[in-house]
Order: C-alpha cells, then structure tokens, then sequence
C-alpha cells in the first residue's frame, strides 16, 4: 500500500507455512498487483522474506498491524523508514480476498495452494481499476474484512459499558445495532459463497452499488473504531462517551441503513441489481416501474428499492462530506463541550432552579442581553436549546473551570464556540473554508481570527446566543484578553452575552457595563429542596425524629444569606457526626461565613488519625497545585506512593470513598468524568491563598513526587519497545503521564529548593529513568513515534532535557560541569538548541549560544530557527536573527518578506523591494510590525507628494508590533515587549523611521507597551488617532489632561465624525479628562459613541442638527472636527456664550469666513512626535498601557486589507474612494 509515499492498489501475500527457499524471481501479474510479499508464520508473528515491487526485489520486516483489524498484516513497501512504519501502523480494516483463477502464484514448494491469497486493504478493494472486476465468491471474502472491525467496534463499546458511569441505555443501542449489522453482514458472506449467482455470470465492478455501499459502510466502522478505542486520548478519555445525543441518534441510523443495504442483496435478483452502477440501477428502475406500473406490489418493492439505491448515494456522498466536515470541525476544536453540562443534568436537585427561567431580566436578555450558579446555568442551556429549533438560531456554551484553567485559553474557548456554532450551521460558511484552506489543515485557529469567523457564522444565522459560565474561575492571565474579544463580540447584531461570574471581579463587571445584570443568590426553596434530598440521602430518618429534621432544614436555609456553598458544608459537618446529640451540638455552633466554614473543615482534617489527615491534607495539596485536572485513579496512584517505597504497591492505593471521607466535603468526584477537583471555586481560592501556611512547600513536594515516581523499580525495565507496552504501563500506573508531562514545570517553580535538585541530581543519573519520562511524555501527548521511539528516548541528555524544560539554573551546573556536549545530537538528531528554541526559552538559547552551541545543526525537521518557527516561538526566533545573526532564508517562509512598500515616484503606485533590516540609534527602538494602519495622509502623500523629500520613499506611519532590538540609552523597552507607535517620517524624513514596511525604528520616548488583550491589527488604529487628540485637546484648545485637576465648570466638547478614527480617540481622551462630550455622527454609530463616553449623539445630517445639539448641550462646547462640516459647527457655537474654539484636523478652507468670536486653529497630529514630545511621552510612555489593559480605551474598529505589504496599495485607493467607522489595516 506504501511504496516512497505512492499508493498503490493491490498486494499478493503468500502465506509459507514453515522455512522454506525464496525464489529471487517472481512471476509476472496483473498490472493491478503491485506489491507480492512472501511471508512465513512465525506463532503469533509474520515476518516478511521478500518482496516484489516495480521497482524489484527488496528484503525487509512486515509489521503487524498494531491498530487495524485482527489477525490481518499490513506492510510497510519498499521503504522501511520510521515514517513509513508509522503510516503502515495507522492502517486499518484488512480484507482477505481469494486469488482469482487467472493468478499465478510462485510455484515454491513450501506454499501450501490451499493458504494462497490476496491481501487487500479495504481502502484497496474500492480503488481498482474499471478492467477489475469480482467475483460473488471474491466479494464474499472481501465483505468478510467487514467483521472483525465489527467484532472491534463491539468489544470497545462493551468496555465503555464497563467504564462509563453514564449513558448506559445509549450504549446498549449501539451494541444491539451493531449486532444487527454484524449479523446481516455474515448472512450476506455467507450468501455470495454459496454459489446461488454462478448461473448469472454476476460480477461486481469498483463503481457498483454493494462495492460503494461496502466503502461506506467500512468507512463508518473504522471511524467508529477509532472514536471508540479513544488511542490517542490517554485513560481519562476512554471513561467518557465520546458522542453527543445528535452523533448518537445518526450513527445508530447510518448503522439501520447498512444492515437494510445487505438485507436488500440477499437475493439473486436484489444482488444482480446492486451489481450494477448507482446510475444504472435507477435507470433500470425507472423503466420497470414504467412498464409495471399496474403492477402495485410491485410498483412498491421497486420504488422501495429505487429510494434505498438513492438513499445509498446519498449517505455515500454525505460520508464523505461528513468526514470531509469532521475534518475541519476538529481542526477547530476537539474539547468535549457537552461532558460537564451532561454530569450537570445528571446532578440536579429535582425542582431546583426552575425559577430562573422566569426572571423578568432574563426573558429581556432572551428577546433582545445580559450578566447572570452551575446548575441555574445547565438550565437555562437546557432551555436555550430546545427552544432554538430553527434553522436561524444556534446555541453555543462553554463551563469554565478553576482545575483545568492550563487547557482553558482564550483561543481554545473560542474555538470551541465556534465548534458549536459550525455543528448547527447547515453548510460550512465561505470564510471559515477559506482559513482551513489556507492554514492547510495545520495548526489551530488564533484567539483573534476565531473572534472573526465567530462573527462571521453569526451574520450567517438569526440568532445566537452565546453563554459562558464561571468567567472569573478564568486564569487571570488570560482573562483580560478574553475580555476584550467577549466584549466585542456582544455588540454584534443577533448575538445574546450570557455570563456568569461572581460579582467582586471588577475587570469582568467593567467589561460588560453596557449588559443587563442579574444577580443570583440562594433560593430558599433551593436549599431546602437540597437539604431534604441529601437528608434521605443519608438516611437521617432513621437516626432522628421529624422535628430534628424540620429544625435541621429551616436553621441552614436560614443561615445562607444567600449563599448556598455555606449550608451545604454547614449539612455536611452536621452529617459527619455519629450521634443525634453531637449533630445537634454542631447544628447550635455553626459558622456564619465561608472562611470560618473552611477553617473548621480543615482542622476536622487535621485532627484525625495520621495517616488520615496526611492523606485528606495531601489530597488538597495535589488538587490545588496540579497543573492540570486530575481523574481519581490518577490521585489514587500517586497518592499510594510513600517516601521509602522502592515500587508502587496498589495495596496502598486510597479508595475513591476514604479520599472523599478524608477531604470532608471540600472535595468532589465527577460522577460522568471521575475528574477529582475541589467543590467550589472559592474553595481552591481559600487553599492557594492559605497555601504557604497549609502546605508550605508545596511546588517542592509536587517536583519530588514527579521525580521520586520515575525512579522506583517499577519503570527499571522503560523505556519500551511498543506503543502497547507505553499504554499497559500507563493504564497499570495512571499517574505516569502527569509526572512525565509536567515534572519540569514543578522543578521549575520550586526554585533552588535543596531536596528537588537532590531529587533532579539522582533522576538525572538514571539513564532508563529520564529516558522512560521522556518517552512517555512524547507518547502521551500525541506524537509521532519518531519522538518516543526506545532509541530516541535513550539518547536524551540530561542538557537536552533541561533545555526542553527551561531549568535555567540547571542548564548552568550541567554547563560547568561540562559532562555533556553543547551540540551533542539524539538518534534523531536533536541538539539542546533545538529543544530550547522550539519551547521559547530564550535565556537557555542565549546561554547556549554563549557556550558554543550550533543553532545551524539540524533534526530531520531543520535547525533551531525553523524549530523555533514551526513550535511558534517569536521570541527565540528574534534571538536567534537578531542577536545572533541567524540567515532567515531558507526558513520556508518566515523572514522571506523582509520587504519594503516603494514608492518609487510621485503619485506612483507602491512596489515592494527588499532592503537591510536598520540598526536603532540612541534613543530608538527597532520594532517587527505585525500590523500597519493607513491614514488619509498617506493616500495624500502618495498622490500629491505631501511631505515627501525624495525618491524612492516609503509612507505610512502607525504600527503594532514587537521590540527587536534597542539604541542605546534605552531602558524602558526590551527585545520581544508588544508595543504600538508612530514612525515620524514626515516629520524627519529618515524613511527607516516609516510604517510601509517589515521592521520600523521608534523614538523611545513616543512608544507604548502593548497588554496582551488588545491584539495588533487593533492596536494599530490608535497612534496617529490618539497623538491628534492629544494635541487637540490639550495643545491647541488648552484642556485639562487626565489626571490633572479639571476646571470649573466642566467644559463642553463637541467631537464632529465622533465614529471616525480621530473622533473614537478624542471621545475617550475627553472623557477620561473629566470632559462632557456630545458627538455628531451617523445613526448607526451612535450606541457605539456613546459606549465610549459621549453623553449624547446626534445625526449629523439631519436639517435639526445645530437645533439637537443645541438643546442637548448646557454649558460651554468646542469641537474638534472635519473642515468641511464648519458652518454647521460655527452654527452650533454660536448659540453659546463663553469662550469658542474650533480644531480642525486639515487648513481651514479659503471659502469659508473665519467666525467672528470663534478662535478656530488647524492641527497636525504630527506635532506631537516633535513639538510636543513631552505630552507624547506622558500619554503614550505613562498611560496608554495602562488604558488599554483596563478597558478605560478601546482601539477603533478594524478592517484586515489582505496581502500583508502587498495589500498596502489596495488599502489606500479604497481609503481615497471613503471609508467610514473604521480603519484599514494590513497584517504581516
């Protein structure tokens, strides 16, 4: 099937039966064979002789197929790499097919005639050539590869019957229709064997119904295999179902089909039909229902017939486009969105949270949106979704969560919405093809460009409504830029915002200031429904009379003040007590608040017997600093583990009840998932913030126990041979993926602590230790098996390791001690450049480099700069071109456009030209621009020569990007800070110092640091914008700036084209200057305004519009605005007294009278990158950063021109045609 990466369509096996003489010629055959393998039976194992190919004999191994069907084989060709291994291993679905009559096999005396046959691929069988054509008997043998992916994809679903703690019915439909298919399937083998068409000469063509009925149904099973067998998903992924109720119910129908199709060709007549093309049989059909019409029974059988051969090119042909959309949808997202909302459906007090459904703010949000408990959200998605049944309406929903906030980033939250949004789309939208397309299928989707097709595929829809739960439980490093996108993403028309967060946080609060809000606290019928089922849970009833449990119920509901975390801790102290008396002791003293509620929790822990509190206490400890989610038998297994233990003992292995007994309530295990995590985000908040005095040491002790793990006897034997023997070894030791994955990053938190680098210094001088780490993490996550392969595991150094790692200080005792070479390679050629540069640890690359490194070294995939490039690490990237000189071509792509955009002559169009990357001055900052903003001068620039000192020039000037390198005298910036400023070109005339290109130097003192929630291309519509502003407000009309005193009165401003670039910038700079601020703009734009701080808009263009402003202003107005408004403007302010100013952002126009009392000045928003450098540096250097990272300013709207520098052009001919309430922009 493999032959140098060509595929080819047929392979001849001969099955030898003992060792015997390889002839070193094979017979001529069909040009169809294109591969013969003698094989001879080893017991269990085949191993190949020889083989015959076009391109002659070749001697190598067959490999048995590890993941296809059972007892089939599956060669890797004539080439026997790795890679090709790794190809031949994925292969799936073996069909054994009898040797026609009209092939000959090698005529060898060991071959037994009777074992002759052709080994076929499924895949195989249905990419014959036309001339091919089977036989029934030849067809019966082929179908019979149908069965063993049968049996498999029964016996999987049986062990998730046994592992799953849900979906027990859903399950058992599947087995049951499987069985069915299985059943048909044989009846239909068994059919086409017994000679019943050998009088009709039937024969069966790659293109006929029941061969393409056969290719759908082979491809629906091995799908279905894959998903069930969850190989590449670890041991937590094959204790969930990995179906959602929609792929269920269409799986158990496509499988009804199948079964229907075999049933159809159990006659001689229905087999003869299905011979034929699809086109054929409905041809034929037509006729004979023509001819038979008068006919009724038959008139029904043949319609039937005709609607299932039409049914079967439909599924076909929905086969392939539903994997074709399987495909693309996983390239977005692969989280399991509905697993926690069905363990949440699963958990309900019955009755409970009903009431949520009538609030009158939430029937508000629904219809027209708004900020709302876990279980209250599962109700209101339950109540979404089965309201939201048209076409035109989606639902899309996310449960964030304080275990797994490692996994839980911004771009993979989106992309899961997005997922969603896409699964009730009926087609695939334009948009998201394309960026499939053009990523390759590579990669994933970036935060900003899945806020985009989000928007998109809303446009595309009625309505949808987006709703996310436990925002703040959100890492707070991620938080502020997911803000940012949710806010934007709640101004887009028929999109409904429903989030939930706990009210303190102040940074989500003012993000959706502009939302309704409802606040949720306990309901009192909530908890006592709550109290009465844990009650008879427990059995209260026969401890205690009536009464105790009446007086039970009312005391905690009244306590809760809201809160219903409290009584349910409160009932579960009560309930740990043995007696009546003692309950009622401890319902008479309990706590008032949450803290005091955690801190006689703990001490109960802490108070019991040793080995219960250590283990109640270290259960806590692991939850709350593990980075990443736990499942209970991964908490079991490491919790078994004790210092002076030299192998795992499963006897030590705590039970999921006595981890919960111990935990006293602060723990939970989800029911769906077995995920462990603590009961409450507040509870993890309470230990992380108490965690220097509970577990002090706590980083130290996780890195130990990481270490420790690898280095007991248990794992003396690793690394292994086979991915079956990493994954038995990881089913019998569940913790062992966690330690291998993340034991860097636990050595790295716990500092210079003595006892880790101990632990470090002996994991270090086991070789098969660190090599068993390493190979299962390499496993465990996924990769090829080049990676985790036993010789490439073993010949990782512990500098290789280290680098990987980013342990910096380890790097530098490893490079004193100088054990180990700066460049030495791994079996697949690996230095510990590579390795630090592919995981961004730019200390360790420069530290390397410094010691001598060859960053030129290669692996099979390139050096350090393309591992860098390729592991999408910017910043190592930058060390090593800029720093260190590293030639960039050649590097498939990246750095292949460090180009210009030429403007070669006076209103001549923009070319683009290579030239050398400049060298920053004193004083400057060498930026790479990741987005370009054109403003109208620069059209200007380029029609008129507007400021231009010679030819060939480059124009622009506002830039978001990354610092590359710095001048001297300049401490404030550093190589790999996000920025965003103006080149002053125009002003200086140095065309380094423009926008229109690849790299651009900025003066220091006129740049500002970029927070990570504003991405670039939105950056770069503020510098030219916010400098105008600045020097408006502050220079030529006098304003107070921010943060200065505000004078008295306030003063009035009157922003004209309040929606444009300048106008959103002056709104805010005013508003965050104590101003009051009126703007004039388009209707469309006035929500928009106004959420930015106007306190009234009017339309411009209304004949009422002095009159509007007018009435809407009280005090004193100045503007800023276009020249070509000003007599509506000098119109305006002549209606008020006081002091009259105008800035007009181009010369005030020769037609046009200067009003008498009106001061009326032009600006250049240049003048602040010279002139007025003082006020550059106070709002850029000193306030923009902070603005932005706390929402106060919001970049303008912006529009990607595509074609990078390229797109430049384009950009600025439809800039000169108008562009309104927007800013273009172009992307690098």
């Amino acid at each position: 099937m493999f032959q140098d990466g060509h595929e080819a369509n047929m392979h001849l096996i001969a099955d030898v039966g003992a060792p015997g003489s390889i002839q070193d010629e094979m017979p001529d055959l069909p040009e169809v064979v294109q591969h013969v393998f003698l094989v001879r039976k080893r017991g269990t194992e085949s191993v190949k002789l020889a083989s015959r190919c076009p391109g002659g004999l070749c001697r190598g191994r067959l490999y048995p197929e590890s993941k296809g069907a059972e007892n089939s084989l599956i060669a890797s060709g004539v080439s026997l790499s790795p890679l090709s291994r790794r190809k031949a291993s994925r292969q799936s679905g073996s069909a054994w097919l009898r040797a026609p009559s009209n092939y000959r096999l090698p005529e060898l005396s060991s071959i037994d005639a009777s074992r002759q046959f052709i080994h076929l691929n499924c895949q195989s069988v249905f990419a014959l050539k036309d001339s091919f054509a089977m036989d029934p008997a030849s067809l019966a043998l082929g179908i019979a590869g149908l069965l063993p992916l049968l049996a498999k994809a029964i016996r999987c679903a049986k062990e998730y019957s046994d592992a799953v703690r849900t979906a027990k019915d859903a399950i058992s439909a599947l087995i049951s229709e499987l069985e069915a298919l299985q059943f048909s399937v044989d009846n239909l083998q068994q059919f086409l064997k017994c000679n019943a068409l050998a009088d009709d000469n039937v024969t069966f063509r790659h293109t006929s119904v029941l061969l393409s009925c056969f290719k759908a149904c082979d491809a629906k099973l091995r799908s279905l295999c894959h998903k069930l067998s969850q190989e590449d998903g670890g041991i937590r992924s094959r204790c969930l179902w990995p179906f959602s109720d929609k792929e269920h119910q269409k799986t158990l129908q496509e499988l009804r089909n199948f079964a229907a199709w075999m049933h159809l060709a159990l006659t001689v007549d229905g087999c003869r039909l299905l011979s034929q093309t699809s086109d054929d049989v409905l041809k034929l059909l037509g006729q004979q229902l023509e001819h038979f019409k008068a006919i009724q029974s038959l008139e029904e059988t043949v319609t039937q017939i005709s609607s299932t051969v039409k049914e079967q090119q439909r599924l076909l042909g929905d086969s392939l486009a539903d994997d074709a959309r399987k495909q693309l949808l996983d390239w977005i997202s692969t989280t399991r969105y509905y697993q926690k909302h069905q363990a949440l459906q699963e958990s309900r007090t019955r009755n409970a949270g009903h009431w949520i459904l009538q609030s009158a703010d939430l029937i508000r949000w629904k219809d027209g949106s708004g900020e709302t408990d876990k279980v209250l959200f599962s109700i209101i998605i339950d109540s979404l979704l089965s309201s939201a049944q048209t076409p035109r309406q989606a639902v899309a929903y996310f449960y964030f969560d304080h275990q797994d906030q490692y996994s839980q980033l911004p771009a993979t939250v989106l992309s899961s919405i997005l997922r969603q949004l896409l699964e009730q789309h009926r087609a695939i939208p334009e948009a998201v093809a394309r960026v499939y397309k053009s990523a390759g299928s590579k990669g994933g989707l970036p935060q900003f460009e899945c806020a985009s097709l989000i928007t998109e595929v809303t446009k595309g829809l009625g309505r949808v409504y987006l709703v996310l739960d436990a925002l703040d439980e959100c890492a707070p490093e991620h938080r502020a830029s997911l803000l940012q996108t949710l806010s934007q993403l709640s101004r887009v028309p028929g999109l409904r915002l429903l989030v939930t967060s706990r009210p303190h946080i102040r940074e989500i609060t003012n993000a959706f200031t502009h939302l309704i809000r409802l606040e949720i606290v306990a309901q009192d019928e909530d908890i006592r429904l709550y109290i009465r089922q844990e009650l008879t849970k427990n059995g209260i009833h026969d401890m205690c009379d009536a009464d105790f449990a009446k007086e039970l119920i009312q005391k905690l509901a009244q306590g809760a003040d809201g809160m219903f975390l409290l009584p349910v801790l409160q009932l579960r102290t009560i309930l740990k007590e043995p007696t009546v008396g003692e309950m009622e002791d401890s319902l008479n003293n309990l706590s008032n608040n949450l803290t005091e509620a955690f801190e006689e929790t703990i001490g109960r822990i802490q108070s019991f017997a040793a080995s219960r509190a250590r283990l109640g206490m270290e259960t806590l400890m692991i939850l709350t600093h593990a980075a990443r989610t736990l499942n209970v038998d991964e908490l079991r297994d490491i919790l078994s583990v004790h210092p002076n233990h030299r192998r795992i003992n499963v006897k030590y292995r705590p039970t999921e009840k006595m981890i919960l007994e111990c935990c006293q309530g602060l723990v939970t295990v989800d029911a769906r998932t077995g995920d462990v995590r603590t009961c409450h985000y507040s509870v993890k908040e309470y230990l992380l913030g108490n965690s220097h005095r509970l577990f002090p040491g706590a980083e130290s002790a996780m890195a130990t126990k990481c270490l420790r793990y690898f280095m007991l006897q248990d794992f003396s034997t690793g690394p292994w041979e086979e991915g079956e023997d990493i994954r038995s070894r990881t089913q019998d030791h569940p913790f062992l993926p966690y330690a291998a994955r993340f034991w860097g990053r636990h050595v790295k938190l716990s500092g210079d602590n003595h006892e880790v680098q101990t632990a470090l210094d002996e994991f270090f001088a086991l070789t098969r230790a660190t090599a068993t780490a390493n190979q299962v993490r390499q496993y465990s996550m996924g990769y090829r098996e080049e990676y985790w392969a036993h010789e490439e595991c073993l010949s990782f150094t512990p500098l290789h390791l280290a680098a990987r790692e980013g342990l910096t200080q380890t790097i530098e005792g490893l490079l004193r001690a100088g054990r180990f070479g700066v460049n030495q390679r791994t079996g697949q050629g690996s230095t510990p450049i590579i390795h630090a540069a592919a995981n961004g640890h730019v200390d360790i690359v420069r530290m390397l480099m410094q010691r001598g490194a060859d960053p030129y070294l290669s692996n099979w995939y390139g050096n350090a700069l393309h591992c860098a490039i390729e592991g999408d690490r910017p910043s190592t990237v930058r060390e090593l071109v800029v720093r260190w000189g590293m030639d960039w071509k050649g590097t498939d792509g990246y750095g292949g456009d460090y180009l210009d955009s030429i403007l070669p002559s006076a209103a001549g169009n923009l070319i683009l030209e290579e030239r050398g990357i400049p060298t920053p001055g004193p004083g400057e900052v060498l930026i790479r621009n990741h987005a370009i903003a054109v403003n109208p001068i620069d059209w200007k620039r380029q029609a008129f020569g507007i400021a231009v000192r010679a030819y060939p020039s480059i124009l622009g000037s506002d830039i978001a990007g990354t610092v590359e390198a710095v001048g001297p005298d300049v401490d404030s910036f550093q190589p790999g800070d996000r920025v965003l400023g103006s080149g002053d070109a125009m002003s200086t005339g140095n065309i380094d110092h423009a926008a229109f290109q690849t790299y651009t130097i900025v003066s220091a003192s006129i740049l500002a640091k970029l927070p990570d929630n504003i991405d670039y291309k939105q950056a770069a519509t503020l510098p030219t914008a916010l400098g105008t502003a600045a020097i408006a407000l502050h220079d030529v009309l006098g304003l107070p700036e921010p943060g200065t005193e505000p004078s008295s009165p306030t003063p009035g401003i009157l922003v004209w084209g309040g929606a444009s670039s300048v106008g959103t910038a002056t709104i805010q700079l005013a508003r965050l200057a104590g101003l009051k601020v009126f703007a004039a703009a388009s209707p469309q734009h006035h929500a928009y305004v106004r959420s930015l701080g106007a306190v009234a808009a009017v339309d411009y263009r209304s004949p009422s519009a002095v009159d509007d402003l007018v009435a809407a202003a009280k005090k004193e107005s100045v503007e800023v605005r276009y020249a070509e408004t000003v007599p509506l403007v000098v119109g305006v302010l002549g209606r008020f007294g006081g002091e009259k100013k105008i800035a007009v952002t181009v010369p005030w126009p020769e037609q046009v009278a200067k009003p008498e009392g009106i001061e009326a000045t032009w600006i250049r928003g240049d003048r602040i990158w010279n002139a007025r450098k003082d006020l550059a540096e106070r709002v850029f250097n000193g306030l923009l950063g902070q603005w932005l990272e706390t929402g106060e300013v919001v970049p303008g709207k912006a529009r990607v021109v595509e074609g990078g520098l390229g797109g430049l052009q384009a950009a600025l001919d439809e800039l000169k045609k108008g562009v309104s309430g927007e800013k273009l922009v172009v992307e690098l």
